[in-house]
């Protein structure tokens, strides 16, 4: 609930503090595994749309045009998130130098952030198991597919009528504004604008598509209040057992 209110993914922290309010998680440790499910998100969702237009003919020519470029900025996102998690404790060291350098240390938040990152970079590498990131990849193209295909029988019941790796690749466009810190509050905007983007470049009219993007908006808030509201109590009925 809080990812699909907050802007620009500020609500991945409610997942940090619930993790070490309600599991004794550590703040490195929370920040350690949302990263790492975050980079497989990513991993799946462009080899997914990859493999969308590859397999779709007769693409069109703005598509074939600027596909290497939407390639390249994939590339250079995921090689940032791979860096820290495979260098985490020297990027952590660089950044401190940088800061340093600049005179930054001297404010106590630049030192508080510094410290968590120290943790983060620990608990990635107490995590760098081949068998842990294969568990996490299974899972996480297990729950994108399910999310594809929700989208999929949306579309369809909105008189959308496309082949499965045209839809794949028009709901993609929206995967992208959910994944990257690029929300408005409530995601109004943004969201809309990916799925009609995605939707118009199949092909789809432009009224159907920014209609049918509000349509999908609404479903998904609806959701969102909704079991964001029964994980609320939960929570709250969880912290006061804790508390008695």
């Amino acid at each position: 609930m809080a990812n699909n209110i907050l802007p620009a993914r500020t609500g991945e922290v409610s997942y940090v503090y619930l993790s070490k309010k309600l599991h004794n998680i550590s703040v490195g440790e929370g920040v350690a595994s949302l990263m790492v499910a975050r980079i497989f998100d990513f991993i799946t969702i462009c080899f997914l749309f990859f493999v969308s237009t590859i397999l779709i003919r007769d693409l069109p020519e703005i598509v074939s045009k600027i596909i290497w470029v939407i390639v390249g900025l994939s590339v250079f996102v995921l090689l940032l998130f791979l860096a820290f998690v495979l260098f985490g404790e020297i990027s952590v060291d660089m950044i401190r130098k940088v800061a340093n350098g600049i005179n930054a240390l001297r404010f106590p938040f630049i030192h508080y952030l510094l410290r968590k990152g120290d943790e983060t970079a620990q608990s990635l590498k107490l995590m760098n198991s081949k068998k842990l990131f294969t568990g996490v990849f299974v899972t996480s193209i297990m729950i994108w597919c399910f999310q594809y295909s929700t989208l999929y029988i949306l579309a369809n019941a909105m008189s959308i009528s496309l082949t499965v790796w045209c839809m794949i690749f028009a709901i993609t466009f929206v995967f992208f504004t959910t994944i990257l810190p690029i929300q408005s509050i409530g995601g109004f905007g943004v969201i809309e604008g990916g799925w009609a983007l995605g939707f118009m470049i199949m092909g789809i009219s432009k009224e159907m598509a920014i209609s049918s993007g509000f349509g999908f908006h609404i479903v998904l808030l609806i959701f969102a209040l909704v079991l964001g509201a029964f994980g609320l109590v939960n929570t709250y009925k969880v912290g006061l057992s804790s508390i008695c």
